[in-house]
């Protein structure tokens, strides 16, 4: 579990914690993760279970520890289950701060679909911070037990087998096939 707290109050936090990692090749691997955040006591604990191509989120959490101090940005994976926006600002004593506002929603919450709108939480933290969630989280990825994808997820045509981006295609919807609460959905719609 990883967490970046808030400088501005106490009590606000947001989480990342790692569920599976299921390896289709010697570089990249399906990771499950559930991300969660809360602020005090006025709020339930919001969370969503997503999943992610390991390089895709590994490139989401180098762009967070390099934000820029200039402009404002949003980061986002190749899912849009996970959207981090961040506003650079000077607090009273001309320190850098950025104002980062995470939206999490994996289909759970808006129309069992992702979307970069759903609930969020805005934290107030340093650069310094950034780089220390980014940093562990990385390190807990590559310390973490992985299995071996299912074969009938690697059995695919030549484009799948030669496109990156046709091959993470057909992963994610094998993926959802296989997702007890994708099949719930289904069977509601």
């Amino acid at each position: 579990m990883v967490i970046l707290r808030d400088r501005s109050s106490v009590g606000c936090e947001f989480k990342v914690i790692i569920n599976k990692v299921m390896a289709y090749d010697d570089v990249s691997a399906l990771v499950d993760i559930t991300v969660s955040f809360y602020s005090g006591s006025v709020f339930p604990e919001i969370n969503a279970s997503m999943n992610f191509e390991s390089n895709d989120l590994i490139r989401l959490f180098d762009n967070l520890a390099r934000l820029k101090a200039e402009t404002f940005e949003c980061i986002s994976a190749y899912d849009p289950g996970l959207a981090i926006y961040s506003n650079p600002i000077l607090n009273q004593n001309n320190e850098l701060y950025f104002e980062i506002i995470i939206s999490i929603d994996a289909g759970l919450i808006i129309n069992n679909r992702p979307s970069s709108s759903g609930p969020a939480i805005t934290l107030t933290v340093k650069q310094e911070d950034l780089c220390v969630f980014s940093t562990e989280f990385k390190r807990q990825l590559n310390n973490f037990p992985r299995s071996k994808m299912p074969i009938d997820v690697l059995n695919c045509d030549c484009q799948e087998k030669t496109d990156p981006v046709a091959r993470k295609k057909l992963i994610h919807l094998r993926q959802e096939k296989c997702d007890p609460f994708y099949l719930e959905t289904l069977e509601k719609n």
